[in-house]
């Protein structure tokens, strides 16, 4: 049990003449919630001062005041103190308990946020924790994790806990450490994939694995879908996104349909790719016939779309396969 060192709050205070003719007797046994003692805390009696004379323990702590000192203020106030009274008073102080669980469900959610899985998907092992906390009773505000540090290199954390209205909270900070274990949906490949293959649902199946380090969760299934094997796969291998390109739809060499929209018209000419190209990505064409050739953004498919004008008349006899559409 810790030993209250309560210090004196107030200057002497003149004694109510009521008090003056009465010895009072100084209690054995004290319980109070709020942060300060009182003459009408710490003796027996009605109708007693409520000055603050000692700062009360911390929330959930008891601690031990000397009965002297407690006679000392009286006097100090005019006003006699019976002789038998106890040679010290024992000092609680009540507050709100938060429970060791809340604390875990707190963690957990923090733990869960760092690393982007669900709360489910975090193990925390809390035997490391406090039982419980006690704060002021009027603190109502909800626990908080004011600051969380996760080691990079292990599965260890050491998180500081914060109530928003709790003095005493603030005054001596809370710091939880322990180990966890986080957990992710892993995509693997149900079958074996060669380079260029684009994944579809079938291709795709999920498990739960164990995320080492620091690591953030994987990318979702639905994230790997219309995407292109960047390397042969076997079976069961796990897939990891910076491996994956997106699909060819331009073939070097292939024929591709050019577009270009102005005023209103749609002008479309057949050319032939002179490199490969994804979706997005600028590709240049030459024009069968007239070797004329331009940059093209890949659209779809084999088609590509025009984002400046033609060197030239686009749609002229040297171009036999233009075509003028309105869109």
């Amino acid at each position: 049990m810790k030993q209250l060192f309560a210090s004196l709050l107030i200057a002497p205070l003149l004694a109510l003449p009521a008090l003056a003719d009465q010895p009072l007797k100084v209690k054995s046994t004290v319980t109070v919630t709020g942060a300060t003692l009182s003459l009408a805390d710490l003796v027996e009696g009605q109708n007693l001062p409520t000055t603050p004379l000692f700062a009360a323990p911390a929330p959930g702590e008891s601690g031990i005041i000397s009965t002297e000192r407690v006679t000392t203020a009286l006097k100090r106030m005019g006003i006699t103190a019976s002789e038998k009274m106890p040679p010290s008073v024992m000092v609680t102080r009540t507050g709100r308990v938060i429970e060791r669980d809340l604390v875990k469900r707190a963690l957990v959610q923090a733990l869960a946020d760092a690393r982007h899985v669900p709360a489910s998907n975090i193990l925390l092992e809390d035997q490391s924790l406090p039982k419980t906390i006690t704060v002021e009773q009027d603190a109502r505000a909800p626990l908080e994790i004011a600051a969380l540090v996760l080691d990079p290199n292990g599965k260890s954390f050491s998180a500081d806990l914060m109530i928003a209205d709790s003095a005493s909270l603030s005054q001596r900070r809370v710091t939880v450490a322990g180990h966890y274990d986080a957990y992710g949906d892993c995509v693997k490949l149900a079958r074996t994939g060669k380079k260029g293959d684009v994944l579809t649902t079938n291709d795709l199946v999920t498990e739960r694995c164990a995320l080492s380090g620091s690591s953030q969760a994987p990318a979702p299934r639905t994230a790997l879908l219309g995407l292109a094997l960047g390397d042969d796969y076997t079976a069961g291998t796990l897939i990891e996104p910076s491996k994956l390109v997106k699909p060819i739809l331009v073939e070097k060499g292939s024929s591709v349909t050019l577009s270009y929209d102005a005023g209103g018209l749609r002008l479309l000419l057949r050319g032939r790719a002179m490199e490969s190209g994804a979706l997005g990505d600028t590709i240049t064409v030459t024009h069968p016939q007239t070797k004329r050739t331009i940059d093209a953004l890949v659209t779809g498919q084999g088609t590509a779309s025009v984002n400046a004008l033609f060197p030239g008349k686009l749609a002229s006899i040297e171009l036999p396969n233009t075509q003028q559409v309105k869109p």
